[in-house]
């Protein structure tokens, strides 16, 4: 199942964080981490707000059919798991990416639009 992250998201612009080399060769690291990426990681993000925070095309599970198929209602459950599943698939690259535009001269709005939101589905914590 290809989510909307996908979309953003080219596997071979990340490879090199889960290369070995990346870590164990001096100065790999900081080849890689040189900034040519940069709007590959601001496209990343960009693409996580609208898919997983803001919900585009996210698809929402029945509450009430949940709860009652096992007693518990859990505000996760909303979202399906074939959904939670990229998410989870893609975290150390949005993990990278938040780090990395922290430091660009967007990286200030696309952080507070991150930690001032709740993903879709689950309860505002105002409330």
């Amino acid at each position: 199942m290809r989510s909307d992250l996908d979309s953003h998201f080219k596997a071979s612009d990340f490879a090199w964080l889960v290369e070995k080399d990346t870590y164990l060769v001096p100065g790999c690291f900081k080849q890689h981490n040189d900034g040519a990426n940069d709007q590959v990681n601001t496209s990343l993000l960009y693409g996580y707000i609208d898919w997983w925070l803001d919900g585009e095309s996210v698809p929402h599970q029945d509450a009430d059919q949940i709860f009652q198929g096992t007693g518990i209602q859990d505000s996760i459950d909303d979202i399906p798991e074939t959904e939670r599943l990229p998410l989870s698939g893609r975290f150390p690259a949005l993990w990278f990416a938040l780090l990395r535009t922290t430091y660009l001269p967007a990286g200030a709005k696309i952080l507070w639009t991150i930690i001032t939101r709740n993903p879709s589905g689950m309860p505002d914590s105002t409330d």
